[in-house]
């Protein structure tokens, strides 16, 4: 299962929001998880940019996790809205 986290900011944040992400990555890391990426629309739309975090093969519980974790970050304060969070399984396509 993948999960996929996106929010909006404000432009003048994403250096800040870049740091947050390397530190969430890292507070992951140490909890077992490896495979995260931190990605942003190339588009500004009024002073704001959509960002999307991604992880990999994910545990059923990891939404407890995630929340616990982006909580001992800066993230939430730097977010101009509420955090999008959706969970896709992996489906096995035969040719």
């Amino acid at each position: 299962m993948n999960c996929y986290v996106y929010f909006k900011s404000a432009i003048e944040k994403e250096s800040t929001i870049i740091a947050e992400g390397k530190v969430l990555q890292h507070a992951l890391r140490s909890n077992g998880m490896t495979s995260m990426s931190l990605e942003r629309r190339p588009e500004v739309v009024n002073g704001m940019q959509t960002w999307m975090e991604t992880y990999k093969n994910v545990p059923d519980d990891f939404r407890t996790l995630l929340e616990t974790t982006v909580a001992q970050t800066a993230l939430p304060v730097l977010q101009s809205c509420e955090r999008h969070v959706e969970f896709f399984l992996n489906v096995e396509v035969c040719a």
